[in-house]
């Protein structure tokens, strides 16, 4: 029986091992590899660092040879480059001479993996994350002996990085691997539009959504008594519009510019005593509205905060250029989810 229960377990203890084994081997054989390529100058050898790399998402590289040597090859400064902008700008300079030579290879645990965001914490820490750190040194052209952190997931290399290490803890920003999207509901209220719905998302900057917003009362545009005997009124009934609103999303706040129309139906009635009346017309007119939308965080969990809802006030003002008795400010308030995709 106690053999049965030591059996049970090592067995997560082996899987461990041979994890962390799989994980130096995926990190030597791309140390050795992009050693032989920048030997020899292999076209095939270019395309195992490749296979290698690229899995779910295109590798990137972000450690101080491709922050230097890349935008020297007239691609602008970035946080981070893809493998194939990385090792273009390394063959542009072979010319003067460059060689990579890899070594010291070390398992570092997932666990001590600390990202830029309670969210990127919980992406390098996921069950399918290895990590090991090597030694970098390159000559020729250029000369570098730095410290590396290749990071992998399952089992293809995901980014190389600088190997910063902060007390227990290694830093890594993974900015460029988890998307940030959000999802928001707000309500708006105005004189002219007591009721505004809208519903927005973004896209890493990006901003869009749509809006509805609907008046329920008859407005008397205009009243004239012609006679004792006769009156006529102009009205407009139910009107709403709809818009898309597009813009520019940060964390805390964002910025959109609404467009869209306005339909309104107009009525003119006229009574006497002998008679009375009533024509309808339709009418469509742009809209636009400016809007600044601030996004407070509300905590979930004690340690460490995270930042998942939000409560987002706004304020806009809704401009109809052809009717302006339609112009007027909007204040509202919303709720924006946020999440990430790896």
């Amino acid at each position: 029986m106690r053999k049965i229960v030591f059996v049970l377990l090592m067995i997560p203890l082996l899987a461990i091992k041979v994890s962390a084994q799989k994980g130096l081997s995926t990190a030597r054989s791309y140390g050795e590899t992009m050693k032989q390529w920048t030997a020899t100058r292999n076209d095939d050898l270019r395309e195992v660092i490749e296979e290698l790399c690229n899995g779910v998402k295109k590798t990137r590289i972000a450690d101080e040879i491709a922050l230097d040597l890349v935008p020297k090859s007239g691609i602008p400064r970035n946080v981070s480059y893809q493998l194939d902008t990385y090792l273009n700008s390394i063959e542009n300079v072979w010319s003067r001479g460059f060689s990579m030579e890899f070594s010291d290879y070390q398992t570092v645990d997932r666990n001590l993996i600390e990202g830029t965001t309670v969210h990127e914490t919980r992406y390098a820490r996921e069950a399918d994350k290895e990590y090991v750190s090597c030694r970098v040194k390159v000559k020729g052209a250029y000369s570098y002996d730095i410290y590396d952190l290749i990071c992998m997931r399952g089992g293809k290399i995901t980014k190389v990085s600088a190997f910063e290490k902060r007390g227990n803890k290694v830093k890594v920003d993974f900015s460029d691997l988890v998307d940030e999207h959000s999802l928001e509901v707000s309500y708006g209220y105005s004189s002219n539009f007591p009721l505004n719905i809208g519903i927005s998302t973004n896209f890493s900057y990006f901003n869009i959504g749509v809006e509805y917003g609907m008046n329920f009362s008859e407005d008397q545009l205009d009243f004239r008594k012609h006679t004792n005997f006769a009156t006529s009124t102009l009205e407009r009934g139910k009107y709403w519009y709809l818009m898309a609103t597009p813009g520019v999303y940060l964390r805390y706040a964002s910025v959109d510019c609404g467009l869209g129309n306005v339909f309104a139906k107009y009525n003119y009635n006229y009574e006497s005593v002998y008679t009375s009346s009533t024509t309808s017309e339709k009418k469509n007119y742009f809209i636009m509205k400016p809007k600044v939308t601030f996004h407070i965080p509300i905590p979930f969990g004690v340690s460490p905060r995270e930042e998942v809802l939000y409560i987002s006030p706004h304020v806009g003002y809704q401009y109809v250029p052809k009717c302006p008795t339609l112009n007027c400010w909007e204040v509202g308030i919303g709720v924006r989810f946020r999440f990430e995709t790896y």
